[in-house]
């Protein structure tokens, strides 16, 4: 495609995975490895990069201007997967991925509020079925959206920032029902309630 504006391309800060390596490009600039892990989300004003770190797992959140040591939150299990920065960069949000209950298996949604300099995470969704997608924040901060696979009542959940259940809609109602089941990510605007990015 024709190449944007290159004022608005310096701004733009991007966190991959390559093979094992977690690598972050800021602007123009070279790519650079920032450690082992998988799973990484940049923060809305660039600064920040969280992922879950190779050996330890758990998240960790590192401050790309250098100004603050790299900051670590524990899981249990280990497993991390979507990780989410609310659209202030105050609150980061994951999935865990627990298959280890026997007889029931299940995954959760946890939170840390990065304001809070001794902040520890908190379970905000506990028991989901496995193969929920975690999709992020609404507007503001104040809600999380995530995914639901339940065969044919797939369904896309809302709540508030205490896990309290506040909309949940079948995926079948804003796409076609014969391809509702081929993604499950649907991210919500960070400024409005009513808006999410879905593809079919």
């Amino acid at each position: 495609p024709t190449p944007g504006d290159p004022a608005l391309a310096e701004r733009d800060v991007v966190a991959y995975e390559d093979e094992t390596w977690i690598m972050v490009r800021q602007g123009a600039a070279t790519p650079r490895r920032v450690a082992k892990g998988t799973s990484p989300a940049v923060s809305a004003d660039g600064t920040l990069v969280a992922y879950c770190p190779e050996k330890e797992g758990g998240v960790t959140v590192v401050d790309l201007t250098g100004k603050a040591k790299p900051r670590r939150f524990p899981a249990t299990p280990e497993a991390v997967r979507e990780i989410r920065f609310s659209p202030q960069g105050l609150t980061l949000a994951w999935r865990v991925d627990d298959r280890r209950v026997p007889g029931n298996p299940h995954d959760r949604i946890e939170s840390v509020n990065l304001a809070a300099p001794d902040a520890q995470p908190a379970v905000v969704v506990p028991w989901l079925p496995i193969g929920t997608a975690f999709d992020g924040f609404g507007a503001g901060g104040k809600t999380l959206a995530f995914f639901v696979y339940e065969g044919e009542a797939n369904q896309l959940r809302l709540v508030d920032a205490h896990g309290r259940a506040l909309r949940q809609t079948p995926v079948s109602a804003f796409l076609d029902p014969t391809l509702d089941s081929s993604g499950d990510k649907y991210p919500p605007s960070p400024t409005s309630d009513t808006l999410l990015l879905a593809a079919s």
